[in-house]
């Protein structure tokens, strides 16, 4: 299985603090540090599971070095996350949302000819422009005439309007709030789920549809027009991460015939 994963690299760093008092001196709320730790996240997170298979990595800030690596942009994504009684109580990033890193028009042809021998398309996080809506429609439009099943981790936007929508795609991946967009962009006015994914299916025009729900499971409209819909499991951890760990694993699954098994295998590795 010959796999071409495309998507920004992004650190995440968290800092767990352990106890809140009120400085002598500014009379304001302080935290005690507890520990830091620091993470390779985003399509890295994909890349670090997928590792394995046979696979060709395109990212942002990536060690040039590695044969299954090539970085397309220097930009360093990082965000730092504040975290008290297991919730985050501020954040930092090291860019603003607004900004857009760019995949350079010289790196465009090396991405078609990994691509040209892959037999699977995986596509993650971009919300920082790195694939942009060109880049998008080129590459799907030659997988989808070679025949390269594309996976596809669609991306949270605050104004939808006006940007490229991907079609024609084999998995397409969303969350609750990506789901809600694409509903309101649609103009799909159903409240009942079921319909709704149908609907929404239909307008994509692509094979499965999938919408991830966290701790609630996921539910999936096939393309043979069957609603699959799968339980939670018990877990406290957070969820930061668990898309990733979910399309990964649906990926290394890729020869699974049984959708409901593997989407409940998925389910239960990415809150793992």
């Amino acid at each position: 299985m010959s796999i071409l994963l495309i998507g920004e690299t992004i650190l995440d760093q968290n800092v767990l603090l352990k106890s809140k008092e009120i400085s002598s001196h500014t009379k304001m709320n302080k935290y005690i540090f507890q520990k830091l730790t620091n993470n390779e996240g985003g399509a890295s997170n994909i890349y670090k599971i997928l590792r394995k298979k046979k696979i060709f990595f395109f990212s942002n800030n990536l060690n040039q070095k590695l044969k299954t690596h090539f970085s397309i942009s220097d930009t360093k994504i990082k965000k730092t996350r504040f975290w008290f009684k297991k919730k985050i109580i501020f954040q930092i990033n090291s860019i603003s949302d607004n900004k857009k890193i760019k995949l350079e028009k010289k790196y465009l042809n090396k991405l078609l000819e990994k691509l040209s021998q892959s037999k699977i398309l995986v596509i993650s996080d971009h919300n920082y422009g790195l694939i942009n809506k060109n880049v998008l429609i080129k590459i799907i439009k030659y997988a989808n005439a070679n025949s390269i099943k594309i996976y596809y981790d669609s991306q949270h936007r605050k104004k939808i309007f006006g940007e490229y929508i991907p079609k024609k795609i084999d998995f397409f991946l969303m969350n609750r709030d990506e789901f809600k967009q694409y509903l309101h962009y649609f103009k799909i006015k159903s409240t009942n789920r079921i319909k709704s994914l149908m609907l929404l299916r239909n307008k994509l025009n692509s094979q499965n549809l999938v919408l991830k729900l966290d701790k609630e499971g996921c539910v999936c409209w096939t393309k043979n027009n069957e609603y699959i819909k799968i339980n939670p499991v018990k877990n406290k951890k957070n969820l930061i991460g668990a898309g990733d760990k979910f399309l990964a694993k649906l990926v290394s699954m890729n020869s699974e015939k049984n959708l409901k098994k593997k989407l409940a295998v998925c389910n239960k590795y990415a809150i793992s």
